[in-house]
């Protein structure tokens, strides 16, 4: 933290390597596009020159800046400066007491977390809970068929990339085990591709839902109650 101040804060991240280090002369020109301090650099190391170009930016944007301190062969230092405002304690979102109407008529459910992750799946987890579900994780996709084929399951959410199975294909391995048996598990899918596109392939592949990561309470209580008030009585 650089400064504080009552309504807002500066944040500095330092980030250090012991690389080639960059000459005094070029030093100025790095944050601009399609600029390396070295034309070997492309050849040894790769990359097109747009990276810090593109950070810079968005660091402007944000009403912040990077800044470099560098010496060839002894490493560079960039130091990213940010704002960020404080709201005031009687305007802080108490996400708790949103759950006693963001999923109003619908019953405390049983929720299969798949999720190789264990930030997103704790972070799915304590929403879950406070909006007064039952989570359970699972690691990867075909830890999550299995715990489903155990019963007491009313809904999955379901990570696309895990490792030993993933999202999809448990999903096929789920409703395959369903035809014939008049159930049906709504599962909604959980990924960071929000691509054009993504949603609808999800959905067309037999998902019930989708949700781009990360996501909100909110997010997450709505699409729990779309997903629910969908599904028929008779398929759960």
């Amino acid at each position: 933290m650089a400064e504080q101040h009552d309504q807002s804060v500066q944040i500095l991240i330092t980030v250090a390597d012991t690389g080639i280090g960059i000459d005094p002369a070029t030093i100025n020109t790095i944050f601009q596009a399609f600029s390396q301090a070295d034309s070997t650099i492309t050849r040894r190391f790769g990359g097109t020159g747009l990276g810090l170009n593109i950070c810079s930016k968005l660091a402007q944007l944000m009403g912040g800046v990077i800044t470099v301190e560098s010496e060839p062969g002894l490493g560079s230092r960039f130091h990213l400066e940010l704002p960020f405002g404080i709201p005031l304690f009687a305007e802080a979102a108490d996400v708790s007491s949103e759950s006693a109407y963001m999923l109003p008529g619908i019953a405390p459910l049983t929720v299969l977390v798949a999720e190789d992750n264990t930030v997103n799946s704790h972070t799915a987890e304590q929403m879950l809970k406070i909006l007064g579900h039952r989570p359970q994780i699972c690691r990867d996709g075909r830890s999550a068929v299995d715990c489903w084929s155990r019963g007491g399951v009313d809904l999955i959410l379901m990570d696309i990339q895990m490792p030993v199975m993933g999202g999809e294909e448990a999903l096929q391995l789920i409703r395959s085990a369903e035809a014939g048996q008049g159930r049906h598990t709504p599962v909604v899918a959980q990924t960071a591709n929000a691509l054009c596109g993504t949603k609808e392939r999800l959905l067309a592949a037999g998902f019930d839902g989708y949700l781009t990561k990360p996501f909100r309470l909110a997010t997450l209580a709505a699409e729990l109650q779309r997903v629910t008030t969908a599904a028929s009585p008779g398929r759960q």
